[in-house]
């Protein structure tokens, strides 16, 4: 397994620390390249291993083709609420294009 670099794993504790005051929603950003996809598969394979839900937003195609099949290659199971996807709420992992859902 690769290490993190250290801003993932202070973007990592900062969002944990944002829920653990009870901020349900948290928004992240950081630059290209900066490894945010694996900050999230790392967060959700946390949250599925507690029994919760993940819900990621994305406003661009080509971010959610790659973080689903980021999320493919590490084995975790997803949906995605998008146009042209038919939507299974069955899955405890989304992965959702703002435009098809707000």
């Amino acid at each position: 397994m690769t290490t993190n670099w250290p801003h993932q794993d202070l973007a990592k504790e900062r969002i944990r620390d944002a829920r653990a005051r009870g901020i349900k929603s948290v928004i992240a950003a950081a630059p290209c390249g900066a490894g945010k996809s694996r900050v999230m598969q790392q967060l959700t394979e946390e949250e599925r291993s507690v029994g919760g839900s993940v819900r990621i937003y994305l406003h661009r195609t080509m971010l959610k083709e790659q973080l689903s099949e980021s999320f493919t290659r590490a084995g975790l199971d997803h949906g995605i609420m998008a146009a042209g996807h038919e939507y299974d709420e069955s899955k405890p992992i989304q992965i959702c294009m703002t435009d098809s859902v707000f």
